[in-house]
């Protein structure tokens, strides 16, 4: 650095020195290390490439921390910035600058970077570099402004005033519609109507029931130079007025469990070059509102609760008539959310006993109105009081285990859950919900028998989905634990890559296992031309998994996936027709049978 007088080195563990030479050695003026308590700095020590721009700042990539810049402040002090908010790009193994001021980055990719904007552009192998993986150091600038970068797969040399930028902007369209996951035809009939008599690419109001709340729309942008370099961004407006940008190669915007209204959905996209589209496609969607929270149920709410109220008035207090009245009362106060004088009635009509077959529903109705208004643990201490009383009141133990699972007292709510099942082994309900709580404790076989039991009694209940994703989750998790165990501690180099389609800006690749194709109608504006340097293929490498919640290992799994598997059939004492191992057969005896 000829402005300061100074050299710069960098270190792969030191961070940056910076030195300066005399007749017969290097004195460290400062070293620049990484600070974890520092707002600005170094944000790791292993320092790579260094390039000194025009402006007298030095550019510093490093392994792990992404790009840095280093500037002199007004009062002469050196300052260095962290560039990673700019750059997404943590692995800087090569750095270069162009003529006009370009930094050319080279990681995962090739970047463009223009300080002056803090902007980039990513080039990949879809634009016909070598591979997407470069060598550490390997970069040069030639005399002519040629620029070379070397990579795992060769050599990619070009000039960077060739390389042109697509200015064109895409046009998004809408490709579909599935609501419930079923796919909507245009002009056919949807659940008893014709949901969308026009063209998606046609303005139209589409409107969604409330049992259809679960939707979700496909689009695609108009562009084909590099299509699947195309990034997407939408938002529902009445809903998120956030732009959600969906991750590569998505393009779809799914909606579920909307509040009744309307919603304007836009969906927009760039060329890949950072050209969006000046202006989104937008569809129109209506949500209505179920039919219990519509004014005529409202109406039908209040008209309940005044008959309650005149037959509460009208029936002595010591006939059975009177305790049912305060019941039903109880009931219609908790649905209008008046949870203060739903527990009234309920305790008074405790403490009448006019009637004790009521009394199981009104310990039930008390706990559950205590609970939504907030005491949850007065909710409990009522619950134990009914089910002192009335062990058996399945209604009682359900609703406890439910209160016990929102305070994530899993074990408690499993236990009380196999109570009931004990009682009634059919409760598919008490399945689900059992298997939930275990799965929160990482006891995966009995979370395994609880989705398995509910889809036996109730295949196509309403959380049928819920129930085959908690399977799906759980053999996942079992996946990771097999591979953990088999893998862990292996390391591996990532393979060879290879030439892709050429698009508006071109790597052209030429080499070992490597071949350019353009694409349909699409042009090459600069050509980058490639050697290849290795026809060496690494093993992919094997990263270490995971593990469940409490860190232990699934028991009897192979046992649990045999009944999975098999698609038991079951008798009418719901018990399993196969032989399995003893301890698995307690544990469904346990949940499923009386």
């Amino acid at each position: 650095d000829a402005g300061r007088d100074v050299l710069w080195a960098s270190t792969r563990d030191a961070g940056l020195l910076k030195l300066q030479p005399t007749a017969d050695s290097l004195r460290l003026l400062r070293q620049f290390a990484y600070d974890a308590h520092a707002a600005a700095g170094l944000r790791v020590n292993y320092v790579w490439p260094l390039l000194l721009g025009k402006g007298g700042d030095l550019w510093i990539g490093t392994i792990g921390g992404g790009l840095h810049q280093l500037s002199t402040d007004a009062q002469g002090r050196d300052v260095v910035r962290p560039y990673g908010r700019y750059l997404p790009e943590s692995d800087v193994e090569s750095l270069l600058a162009d003529e006009a001021g370009h930094l050319w980055v080279g990681g995962t990719g090739l970047y463009r970077f223009t300080p002056a904007s803090r902007r980039y552009l990513r080039y990949d192998v879809a634009d016909g570099l070598q591979s997407n993986a470069f060598k550490i150091g390997a970069a040069a600038r030639g005399a002519d402004g040629t620029l070379y970068f070397g990579g795992i797969n060769g050599i990619n040399y070009f000039q960077p005033w060739a390389i042109q930028a697509n200015p064109s902007p895409p046009v998004v369209q809408f490709t579909g519609l599935r609501v419930v996951n079923q796919p909507v035809a245009v002009g056919r009939p949807f659940n008893g109507r014709v949901l969308l008599p026009q063209p998606l690419s046609r303005p139209q109001t589409v409107t969604i029931r409330a049992a259809e709340n679960d939707f979700s729309v496909e689009f695609v942008a108009l562009n084909y130079t590099n299509p699947q370099k195309n990034h997407y961004a939408y938002r529902l407006l009445g809903y998120n007025e956030g732009w959600v940008r969906p991750g590569p190669g998505q393009r779809t915007a799914s909606f579920a469990n909307l509040p009744p209204g309307r919603y304007t959905l836009e969906v927009k996209a760039d060329n890949g070059e950072g050209v969006w589209s000046p202006r989104p496609a937008t569809m129109q969607f209506e949500v209505l509102a179920p039919w219990y929270k519509t004014w005529w149920a409202y109406l039908l709410y209040a008209s309940a609760m005044l008959g309650a109220i005149a037959l509460y008035r009208q029936i002595p207090k010591e006939d059975s008539n009177y305790i049912y009245g305060l019941y039903e009362q109880a009931l219609s106060l908790h649905m209008d959310s008046q949870f203060v004088a739903s527990i009234q009635r309920c305790e008074e009509g405790l403490r009448l006993k006019a009637d004790r077959s009521r009394e199981p529903d009104l310990y039930t109705q008390l706990a559950i109105s205590i609970d939504n208004n907030g005491d949850k643990q007065r909710a409990l201490r009522v619950f134990d009081s009914g089910l002192a009383k009335y062990p058996g009141h399945l209604p009682l133990m359900i609703n406890k285990a439910i209160t016990l699972s929102q305070l994530k007292q899993w074990d408690a709510a499993i236990s009380v859950y196999q109570r009931a099942l004990l009682i009634n082994p059919y409760h598919a309900s008490a399945h689900l919900r059992l298997a939930q709580c275990a799965v929160q404790k990482g006891r995966l076989v009995e979370a395994y028998l609880g989705f398995v039991s509910y889809l036996m009694i109730n295949p196509s209940g309403p959380h049928h989905k819920t129930a085959i994703n908690g399977l799906s989750q759980i053999a996942n998790v079992s996946e990771d634990v097999t591979r953990y165990i088999v893998s862990s501690g292996t390391n591996g180099e990532p393979g060879n890559g290879t030439g892709s389609a050429a698009g508006n800006s071109t790597f052209n690749s030429a080499g070992n296992g490597t071949g350019s194709e353009a694409a349909n109608g699409a042009t090459a504006n600069a050509s980058f031309a490639s050697v290849n340097t290795s026809s060496n293929s690494a093993a992919s490498p094997n990263g270490q998994s995971g593990t469940w919640n409490n860190g232990s290992q699934p028991d009897n799994f192979k046992e649990v996936q045999e009944i999975v598997l098999s698609k038991i059939a079951l008798n009418a004492n719901y018990k399993p027709l196969v032989k399995l191992n003893d301890v698995v057969c307690r544990q469904l005896q346990v949940i499923c049978e009386k």
